[in-house]
């Protein structure tokens, strides 16, 4: 099988989709495709959690625009290496998750991964195919001849090893081994592209380094830019700023329209491909009428991951209740055993808020209202009868509550 000679260049099949870096360089990755023969292609996937955001969709695009030119795209999911976890992006240990956890993940990942990717097209491997077979590397005797290709001093130069260090938080022989076991992913499977964040350039160029030298195999890795989450840190499930690929319909489009008018831009760039020969249009539509150009952002993304009827239902609920001011009429209703013994415990009840000292300070910044009347005192006691009242708990979120009979 051979490439389209139309799109031998990296610039001309992947014009509008996210790069930061190609390593050695843009015009080795050129002449690596002019020669019409399709590249294996590789994404590490780390299933410690279950939930896939809009961050993670940003190298899934570029492995999308490789299959779609015809080269191998593959997924190789760390079930192994996830039991040790990736310090990538941590300045605290991670916890150990279980095998049990990590299938769950994976089991949920894969669902929400095919939502960019042709199933049909993709490649999966897991790693511990190679770390859990004595064949292979899943010996000691295999794995030091491994380490013995990496020094603890490139190791140690890990910037975010360095600032833990500094600040005197552990890291432990796993999170220092994590770089060596996903370098060998390259090896295992024969690559010749790998894509991944910022976060992962480590990873990767160690991976780079060990195929060179076992193979002698040039590996071209692909970075791309982390992009900015609900709170203005990075896109992350560790900080719970994230938007899920598989969020509902509504709250896809309500976060959308309360991130900052500065990450319009970026969001449409990194996760879409609306806009993506006609910047200078978005620009002028984001700089005169940045609610408009959030409303389009927040249909486009709803309608790429659940369909044009709920970016639809989605785009009117919302204007019904913050251009129209009505509640929505798909709220959730929630019955109570017994009467809270205050504000604060109502939220907890009706598990809007997990502790009592988050429904405190929502209470105390009058993001919470019942019925007509904005609660004002955490410890005020609450009328709650048989007939249902509405709860509403900051600008999105709504609960009809009520007494059980």
């Amino acid at each position: 099988m051979s490439i389209d000679s139309d799109t031998t260049k990296f610039s001309q099949f992947f014009h509008g989709v996210s790069v930061d870096t190609i390593y050695p360089s843009s015009e080795a990755l050129d002449a690596r495709l002019a020669n019409g023969q399709p590249l294996r292609v590789y994404l590490g996937v780390d299933p410690t959690n279950a939930i896939l955001h809009l961050g993670h969709t940003v190298p899934l695009r570029i492995l999308k625009r490789f299959q779609e030119q015809g080269h191998q795209a593959i997924l190789v999911i760390g079930d192994l290496t996830a039991t040790v976890g990736d310090p990538s992006g941590r300045d605290v240990m991670r916890s150990v998750l279980t095998r049990e956890t990590v299938e769950a993940n994976v089991l949920a990942l894969k669902d929400q991964i095919f939502k960019v990717l042709d199933p049909a097209k993709t490649e999966i491997h897991y790693n511990s195919e190679w770390y859990d077979d004595p064949t292979r590397m899943g010996s000691l005797r295999a794995f030091l001849q491994l380490a013995h290709s990496f020094t603890t001093a490139q190791l140690s130069e890990r910037d975010l090893f360095q600032k833990r260090t500094e600040k005197g938080e552990p890291v432990s022989i796993t999170e220092f081994l994590y770089p060596v076991l996903q370098a060998y992913d390259s090896v295992a499977l024969n690559v010749d592209v790998e894509v991944g964040g910022t976060d992962q350039t480590f990873n990767m160029l160690a991976g780079r380094t060990l195929l060179k030298q076992t193979t002698g195999k040039e590996k071209f890795v692909i970075t791309t830019p982390l992009i900015v989450g609900t709170d203005g840190r990075k896109m992350s499930k560790s900080y719970g700023n994230t938007i899920g690929v598989l969020d509902a319909p509504n709250d896809m489009y309500g976060k959308l329209m309360s991130i900052p008018d500065s990450l319009i831009q970026e969001y449409f760039v990194h996760v879409t491909d609306r806009f993506i020969t006609d910047q200078a249009m978005l620009e002028t539509m984001i700089r005169d009428h940045p609610r408009d150009a959030k409303a389009e952002l927040a249909r486009e993304l709803v309608m790429l991951y659940h369909g044009s009827a709920a970016a639809q239902s989605a785009e009117d609920a919302f204007n019904a209740t913050f251009r129209d001011h009505a509640a929505p009429t798909d709220i959730e209703e929630v019955t109570l055993t017994e009467l809270p013994r205050d504000a604060a415990e109502l939220l907890v009840m009706t598990n809007a808020v997990t502790s009592r000292s988050e429904a405190q300070r929502l209470i105390a910044q009058g993001a919470v209202s019942l019925g007509e009347s904005k609660l004002t005192d955490p410890l005020a006691v609450v009328e709650l009868g048989k007939t249902v009242i509405l709860l509403k708990v900051g600008k999105r979120r709504f609960w009809n509550v009520r007494l059980a009979a």
